[in-house]
């Protein structure tokens, strides 16, 4: 597995550095060239620099697993890339000169948008190379994962409510049992915010931070894990480590907000308030979470795939020895 892991990283990262590139040099000549703020409601670009990147990992691996990918440049490919890119600066140079009156080209902008990605991903791999692998149907869970925050930011209000309740619960018990009341801890059933107040930070915990994002990411991990793998474990198996994974993803989250929490306190002694806030918000705030719920989710996967391997050439060795000579 581990093997499988590193040689899909490699190709997911080749197959990513074109995307990547054009999407950066894009962005940039739309903000700062065209002066345009376009994007989709309710996110902002931070909210898939993980989150995109891990999903690719994780459909390139389970491509890998069932037929390994050869990578080899599309000419074909990479000459609609370069004319969809080309439509794509030609329209938005139209957008920015348009009247205010007109209404914006929204179907035409996704769908060149979309060409431009789609396309760059194909650079190396083939479409029908992608739809051919048995494993393609993983392509759901990878798309899950990406679009993750705008799916469960705007949808599933009840299961928030319990994940917060749980999480002001723990994070309260942790601060007055380790930290002796000396931060307060307090949920706002209007504002629907945990907050975690400090005498040098006053941190509110709102329906990005309550636990669901760990909770959907490994739901959604695990539904391809369940793919690829699904004939190594039986189906009472798959159900108990899918509980003990929830649960361990929702620890992961709560020790997730003591460190938040206790390195904003930490910056913010150490530093002046500007600095420490903006480091504070563009590193340990925005990608922590992630850095923790990956380092995580690899360690249970490699166990959980370790433990049924070890228990499946048991069971085989057990079976062998009951054979008559």
């Amino acid at each position: 597995m581990k093997q499988n892991l590193i040689s899909s990283l490699k190709k997911a990262f080749l197959i990513l550095f074109i995307p990547a590139i054009q999407l950066l040099a894009l962005r940039l000549y739309l903000h700062y060239g065209l002066k345009l703020r376009i994007g989709f409601r309710g996110t902002t670009d931070y909210d898939y620099i993980l989150p995109v990147p891990t999903a690719f990992l994780l459909f390139v691996y389970c491509l890998d697993t069932a037929k390994p990918l050869v990578l080899k440049l599309q000419p074909r490919v990479l000459t609609f890339n370069l004319i969809s890119v080309s439509l794509f600066l030609i329209l938005n140079h139209f957008i920015s000169t348009m009247p205010p009156h007109l209404a914006f080209p929204s179907a035409a902008w996704g769908t060149l948008l979309a060409a431009v990605i789609l396309s760059s991903l194909c650079l190396w791999v083939s479409p029908q190379t992608y739809f051919r692998n048995p494993n393609f149907s993983t392509v759901l869970p990878a798309l899950l994962i990406a679009f993750l925050f705008p799916v469960y930011m705007n949808s599933f209000e009840e299961i928030f409510r319990v994940f917060s309740l749980a999480t002001t619960f723990m994070v309260k018990t942790i601060f007055t049992v380790f930290f002796r009341q000396s931060v307060d801890v307090s949920y706002s059933i209007t504002d629907k915010v945990l907050s975690l107040k400090h005498s040098l930070l006053h941190l509110q915990i709102g329906k990005g931070c309550a636990g669901m994002e760990s909770a959907f990411l490994f739901t959604f991990v695990y539904l391809a894990f369940l793919t690829v793998h699904h004939k190594i474990l039986g189906v009472k198996k798959w159900i108990l480590f899918y509980g003990v994974g929830i649960a361990m993803m929702f620890f992961t989250n709560i020790v997730r907000i003591v460190l938040l929490f206790w390195s904003g306190v930490g910056l913010r002694s150490w530093l002046s308030f500007e600095v420490a806030t903006s480091i504070f918000k563009a590193i340990a705030h925005t990608h922590l979470g992630w850095v923790l719920y990956g380092v995580t989710g690899i360690l249970y996967f490699r166990y959980l795939y370790l433990h049924s391997i070890t228990r499946s050439n048991f069971e085989s060795f057990k079976s062998e020895e009951m054979l008559p000579a």
